[in-house]
């Protein structure tokens, strides 16, 4: 399997952010509500495809991971954790939602950081 192939999920992690930005652009929050969730869907497809071509190519080569596979391996595990916090979110005030809201995208810039060195220096390692 050619070690390019893992940055497939960049790819449907880009997509998906277009699809979350295009939707914020409706006015509509029912339409609104079905990008975010196509994007989130987007996300979760984006991990379980990654995950699973990392997890093939360990066994199928050497049963090594390399650094760009531990890297991006990283980046998947931690879109799984971006899904699913915003279950946690607690609503009972501004500030609790503008803090978790900066938290958050600190957690996506770390993810998009993580798929596109694991990228990178898939092809350089």
């Amino acid at each position: 399997m050619p070690i390019w192939i893992v940055s497939i999920p960049l790819l449907i992690t880009a997509t998906s952010w277009v699809i979350i930005g295009l939707g914020m652009l409706i006015k509509e929050e029912y339409w609104e509500f079905q990008m975010i969730r196509s994007g989130l869907i987007g996300w979760a497809i984006c991990g379980f495809v990654g995950a699973g071509l990392i997890i093939l190519g360990y066994l199928e080569g050497d049963h090594s991971f390399g650094l760009a596979g531990v890297i991006d391996l990283i980046g998947l595990v931690l879109i799984f954790l971006s899904i699913i916090m915003p279950a946690w979110v607690d609503y009972s005030s501004i500030d609790n939602v503008v803090r978790f809201a900066h938290v958050w995208d600190v957690l996506l810039i770390i993810i998009v950081r993580c798929l596109m060195l694991g990228m990178v220096w898939g092809g350089s390692i």
